[in-house]
């Protein structure tokens, strides 16, 4: 999968066709056949297995793994014989012109979760309604979400078993980056020493859990400060850092540059 920088691709510039996002229970033995349009589908098997067969290939998809098909695909699906199988689908359409987000021209097992995170997306999915008040801004906003953790787990995937130990501690690190929390509670999410977190955390980012929570804060401050609405203090505070001077230090440490030169540069 290739996987590139899209943050500052503004938002208004991002469309896509959300066709159908659902939890699908299939009784044992089941079997169909599927054309699909010029949206691509991706499938989650929470529970039991199946064959997917194509015009080259067939693919034995497990418990676990996240299935990718190509828009305008036919296939065949058998499922298990001996047991009923749970799966969430999503169906999604991209611009052509879309680049950011790549899974390829080919069927494949993106990877395999083996820890069953998924099962968690699964259950959100059965709790939408589409009978409440704007419920589809629900869906769709359940359907970025889903998306946005199969893009970032399919980057991640080549780094094997490491990644998914401490997965959910970085997914916490990334979501709480401006609060104030010690390592031992991030690693306590993950289900291990502060240690073991920290070595495989260092591994795999090639920095420590602290340094790369800084560098969150810092890169958060440098897009506040651009926007000509912060002063030096104030971007400080926002990322969660109160002390100005160490504000001011770590931040030309990690972009080159002071934050006050920054502010000069966006009044020229």
């Amino acid at each position: 999968m290739q996987m590139s920088q899209c943050s500052d691709r503004s938002i208004n510039k991002i469309s896509f066709s959300l066709k159908d996002i659902l939890v699908i229970t299939n009784k044992p033995g089941h079997q169909i056949s599927i054309s699909l349009d010029e949206h691509f589908r991706i499938v989650y098997l929470a529970k039991g297995g199946a064959k997917f067969m194509f015009s080259d290939r067939t693919i034995d998809v497990k418990s676990g793994d996240i299935l990718y098909i190509p828009s305008n695909t036919s296939y065949s699906s058998k499922w298990d014989t001996d047991q009923s199988s749970t799966f969430f689908m999503l169906d999604l359409r991209l611009p052509n012109n879309y680049s950011d987000i790549d899974f390829g021209d080919q069927p494949k097992i993106l990877f395999h979760d083996d820890y069953h995170f998924y099962d968690e997306l699964l259950k959100d999915i059965e709790r939408l309604s589409s009978d409440i008040p704007y419920g589809w801004l629900n869906r769709f906003s359940l359907c970025i979400k889903i998306l946005y953790h199969i893009s970032t787990d399919s980057s991640n995937e080549k780094y094997g078993e490491s990644y998914w130990k401490i997965r959910n501690g970085i997914r916490f690190i990334e979501e709480n980056f401006a609060s104030d929390y010690l390592v031992s509670d991030v690693a306590d999410v993950c289900m291990m020493s502060a240690a073991n977190f920290r070595r495989l955390f260092s591994n795999l980012k090639g920095m420590s859990p602290v340094s790369y929570k800084n560098k969150l804060r810092i890169h958060k401050s440098l897009e506040l400060l651009k926007t000509g609405q912060f002063n030096v203090s104030e971007a400080g505070q926002a990322v969660g850092i109160n002390d100005v001077k160490h504000f001011s230090k770590l931040f030309k440490q990690i972009v080159g540059i002071t934050p006050s030169k920054i502010i000069k540069d966006n009044k020229q």
